[in-house]
């Protein structure tokens, strides 16, 4: 696990201090997190190339700073 690990969200990725100060946002977070059972676990095929590294194949997002459903953009551009 990385530093991140709070109380509010348990994210590997983004610590509880980005979460909205107005407790509404904390207490949706961990709300979200007990009636599942768990952390949200998005994951989102990754668009693979040349430089992606072998064994990576997608995008995981464990917090609802990622938003509700999937906000994540990924842009693949091609240079000359």
């Amino acid at each position: 696990l990385s530093i991140f690990v709070g109380p509010v969200a348990k994210s590997q990725y983004v610590p509880d201090e980005l979460i909205n100060p107005h407790p509404r946002f904390a207490t949706l977070t961990a709300n979200i997190r007990t009636r599942r059972g768990s952390k949200v676990d998005i994951r989102v095929p990754l668009l693979k190339d040349k430089n992606t590294k072998k064994g990576e194949s997608q995008i995981h997002m464990d917090a609802m700073a990622f938003g509700m459903g999937c906000c994540c953009l990924q842009v693949a551009r091609r240079l000359r």
